[in-house]
């Protein structure tokens, strides 16, 4: 802190201001003790508010919030320049080492920038796989996905809000980053609208300051989203699995069994995109608030879960051991699993754009192919 705040020295200063009762009376010395200690209790709170209005005002150019781009460039800056604990959960380097191994394999190994991605994004993306032990789609900047949260509503509001959960709820969009870290959040819709419904509002909207992913990168969404540019759903049919528990293991423990190129990429999919289902699983699991609201008016119920959110980002980035992010990455189906239903991905192809469609069918094709 700049400023030291000696609590002891003012609250002995401010006590010789109070005076002794010397009444015999009992019940003025009680009144006088109330009175005593009334007043040293409110200087405690007092001093104590001083101390928490320092330890804000000095800390708030450290407080992290939510990006407004999403690129690998703009992501490396802030890792590396901004807050050196992002550098850590994401790379398990702190930004100085991060440079001079960067610095090392460009002297001495050559390593040189491409035209689209520079060596700064080369190494951190090797050490994100290495780090969290994930495959890397090349340009996938996160995963997007809806929850909800109970809401209590008067029960002349409560029918627009009930969706297929069966209660009133608010459908809360949110994206989200590969360390977990919600980047973008949209409360407060009825729990009746689809997903791909808000999302087409929230990439619309003037109003609305969407993160839309920078030119070739893109976010991994269900089937109960549209797939176009900039969002890559997976592939849906009756015959062709999606989630990675879908898929059994061979008797030897070390390979998946798929029937088609479609499935391998699902599979890989929905191992990618569970990122944020965990991430609903920790958040819902912390905070019990999101299951039980009290009474408040909507407005606060929205902004709970912004808050809770935002907690749940700098707990995530504090870089300090916690139990609820430990245990979704020690097993990775721990988060909550909400697939989308038939009626989901009907919606999701009423909001679709099919400019350049068949272009990102192809882009999904060959990384299907690719795939071993």
């Amino acid at each position: 802190m700049d400023e030291e705040f000696d609590i002891s020295s003012q609250l002995n200063s401010d006590s010789d201001d109070v005076s002794d009762s010397t009444s015999d009376s009992s019940d003025e010395e009680s009144i006088a003790k109330v009175e005593r200690d009334t007043l040293t209790w409110l200087m405690y709170c007092h001093a104590a508010g001083n101390l928490v209005r320092q330890y804000i005002q000095s800390s708030r150019r450290r407080i992290r919030r939510f990006p407004n781009a999403r690129n690998g460039r703009v992501f490396m800056i802030t890792a590396l320049e901004e807050d050196p604990n992002i550098a850590f959960c994401e790379f398990q380097m702190y930004s100085p080492m991060f440079v001079h191994f960067t610095h090392l394999l460009r002297d001495e190994y050559e390593l040189q920038s491409g035209q689209d991605v520079d060596i700064y994004e080369q190494v951190g993306m090797f050490l994100f796989i290495l780090a969290h032990g994930k495959g890397y789609i090349q340009d996938c900047i996160g995963a997007i996905d809806g929850t909800h949260g109970k809401t209590i509503l008067p029960a002349s509001e409560r029918l627009h809000f009930i969706g297929r959960k069966g209660y009133p709820s608010q459908n809360v969009l949110a994206a989200c980053d590969f360390n977990m870290c919600f980047t973008f959040v949209l409360p407060g819709t009825t729990g009746n609208v689809h997903d791909s419904r808000i999302l087409a509002r929230a990439i619309h909207s003037a109003d609305i300051n969407f993160p839309e992913p920078a030119n070739g990168k893109y976010y991994l969404v269900d089937t109960g989203f549209a797939h176009t540019l900039g969002y890559m759903a997976s592939y849906k049919g009756l015959d062709i699995r999606y989630h990675f528990q879908e898929f059994p293991v061979e008797p030897n423990g070390r390979h998946r069994q798929f029937r088609n190129p479609h499935e391998r990429f699902n599979f890989n999919h929905s191992s990618l995109r569970n990122i944020i289902e965990r991430a609903f699983g920790v958040l819902k699991n912390r905070w019990n608030i999101l299951d039980r609201m009290p009474h408040y008016c909507f407005r606060k119920q929205t902004t709970v879960m912004v808050a809770t959110m935002a907690i749940h980002n700098f707990l995530r980035r504090a870089g300090i051991v916690d139990e609820a992010f430990q245990t979704v990455e020690e097993v990775v189906d721990a988060g909550e699993i909400d697939l989308p239903d038939v009626a989901d991905e009907i919606a999701a192809t009423n909001f679709v754009s099919h400019v350049r469609s068949t272009e990102w069918d192809q882009l999904r094709d060959h990384i299907a192919q690719s795939m071993r």
